[in-house]
């Protein structure tokens, strides 16, 4: 792996040791990149995503402070340059894909074409002009995501979250028309695989568990696929929201980042184990980073 991380590490080490930066200003220069934290329920994926604003600020504040004054440098530096950023935060609940910035809504379809891939049809585009636009969608989206309680963790994410900025570029050229590069990084919070024997999930929470579980599967054989790199082998995107949303991020063309968050105890070790194995399978991964 690139790094080791223990629980004396911070935040803001955090950013720097896993290369944040260099994505954002990749992103600003119109290419895609993904940050996905994985690992089972408790390991701590969403205090290292998106835990509250204002305490131990987590990787999507972190890095929505950096891009604004990275924008402000580099508009400062060209003034034929401009910068707009727009922001949207959904979730995939028992395979259905919720928009958490507009709740009275239906859930949302998931659509193709060529030059998108799969994309969630009329999800809210929330204009951003500052750090606290951001923030505020970043807060809507947290409060309004399913959360749980059950014995392996008190505040159990019920659903996957994927948090998108999107950094639109336009630079006027001397010689020609203006050029706007599309640029977007992808926040992905994964919710934690669940052994129902130690959670001792009931009921509706029965219900999520075998929906995260089976998305996590699907994310694995992709994974897995993608790894070994065998031609002619079909990937099995379509089999899961999660996977057909991730298409782009995994043997696309984003650059992508993820995060094995892992857990000391011994009663884990075999989810330590499995998630270190697909960390393992998705280094192998060869994706083929262009620009939008």
């Amino acid at each position: 792996f690139d790094g080791c991380l223990g629980p004396e590490v911070l935040q803001d080490q955090v950013m720097e040791r896993c290369g944040l930066q260099r994505m954002l200003e990749s992103v600003m220069e119109g290419y895609t990149s993904t940050v996905m934290a994985c690992g089972q329920t408790g390991s701590g994926k969403t205090y290292t995503m998106c835990v509250e604003v204002g305490c131990d600020d987590g990787l999507i504040a972190r890095s929505v402070k950096y891009l604004f004054s990275a924008i402000k440098l580099e508009a400062d530096r060209d003034a034929s340059k401009s910068y707009t950023m727009r922001a949207s935060y959904y979730e995939i609940y028992n395979e259905q894909v919720n928009d958490l910035l507009r709740l009275e809504s239906a859930p949302r379809e998931i659509k193709w074409n060529v030059k998108s891939g799969y994309y969630v049809e009329s999800l809210l585009l929330v204009e951003c002009e500052s750090v606290d636009d951001v923030f505020s969608v970043l807060n809507e989206g947290a409060k309004n995501r399913k959360m749980g309680t059950h014995n392996l963790n008190k505040d159990s994410s019920r659903s996957h979250c994927i948090m998108t900025l999107h950094v639109d570029s336009l630079c006027h050229m001397d010689d020609g028309p203006p050029v706007t590069k599309l640029g977007r990084i992808l926040f992905v919070d994964l919710a934690g695989n669940e052994r129902l024997k130690k959670s001792k999930s009931s009921g509706e929470m029965l219900k999520e568990t075998g929906s995260i579980n089976r998305s996590l599967f699907t994310l694995g054989k992709v994974i897995s696929c993608l790894a070994e790199g065998k031609k002619g082998d079909v990937v099995p995107y379509r089999e899961s929201m999660l996977t057909k949303l991730l298409m782009e991020s995994l043997g696309g063309n984003s650059l992508a980042l993820m995060i094995a968050c892992i857990s000391p105890a011994v009663t884990a070790v075999d989810e330590t184990l499995s998630t270190l194995h697909y960390a393992t399978c998705t280094k192998k991964i060869i994706n083929i980073p262009t620009v939008n």
